[in-house]
């Protein structure tokens, strides 16, 4: 092994302390190896090192590593280099494409080629667009800022067209038209006035005023509180005369009858009194 760093020759041999059992292929190539320890730079084949690599060690310092072949990198592949023929150099042919397991509908057919017209008739208006349509003409009005008028002169709108007067036909200078003549008629005599005769004025003949209808008070409510009434003054009788009976029987009530006995007999006196007084 060649020290390249210090131009010194050494032992052609490289010291192994760890041989592997299987044998390293032969080859041609060589690669550089450096030591770790002192930084020396060996020359060794390219078999020298397993590709699993070995441990060895450095004749200058005497240091022990593991190393491994460097890995090489390949060039990009060439494709044309390649064959797939029997190794005489003829490239085969190309292998020819299976046919198609079933055959397309003639409707979806019909639904590809629609598809392939659409794209086609929106790639020819992408490509040719439509011209812009032109914009209506604006009336242009004249600007009358530009003008020097006076402070007192007041511009009025344009007034609309009027219409032409309606042209009345000449009758006279049209050709006379033939005319029917009808006879004469007799003449309607006048009305004569006829007499009027007085005639008498009618007499007036008075009528009899029908007698006005009297209102009657309704007969059936003035009956009836007559009645109750005389109802009512038969009992008050009756209990004044059998007042005294009743207390003899010493019946209930018997004393307040007696009480209101002996007051309608104080009233009718003095109602008598009243009456018998020569003033009244």
């Amino acid at each position: 092994m060649r020290d390249i760093a210090s131009g010194a020759s050494w032992k052609p041999d490289l010291r192994l302390i760890e041989q592997p059992q299987d044998d390293c292929e032969g080859g041609m190539a060589e690669f550089r190896l450096n030591c770790p320890g002192c930084g020396a730079e060996y020359v060794l084949p390219q078999d020298a090192i397993p590709v699993a690599g070995r441990e060895v060690e450095c004749n200058r310092c005497d240091h022990v590593w593991h190393a491994r072949r460097p890995v090489i990198h390949a060039g990009p592949l060439d494709l044309a280099s390649f064959t797939t023929g029997n190794g005489d150099g003829d490239t085969a042919a190309p292998l020819p494409l299976p046919p198609a397991s079933k055959r397309l509908s003639p409707d979806i057919l019909d639904i590809l080629r629609d598809e392939v017209e659409h794209e086609r008739r929106q790639r020819e208006a992408e490509a040719n667009p439509a011209p812009p349509k032109p914009e209506p003409a604006k009336a242009v009005l004249p600007d009358l800022s530009d003008n020097d008028w006076p402070a007192t002169t007041v511009t009025l709108p344009a007034e609309p067209a009027r219409k032409k007067p309606r042209v009345i036909p000449d009758f006279a200078q049209k050709s006379p038209s033939v005319i029917r003549h009808l006879p004469a008629r007799a003449p309607i005599p006048a009305p004569k006035p006829q007499v009027l005769q007085a005639q008498p004025a009618p007499e007036q003949v008075i009528q009899p005023a029908a007698p006005a209808a009297v209102a009657q008070p309704p007969r059936d409510g003035y009956r009836t509180g007559f009645a109750l009434s005389l109802l009512v003054a038969a009992c008050c009788i009756g209990l004044y005369v059998a007042t005294p009976k009743l207390a003899a029987q010493d019946a209930p009530l018997s004393g307040q009858l007696t009480q209101m006995r002996a007051g309608v007999d104080q009233a009718r006196l003095w109602l008598a009194d009243q009456v018998s007084r020569p003033d009244s």
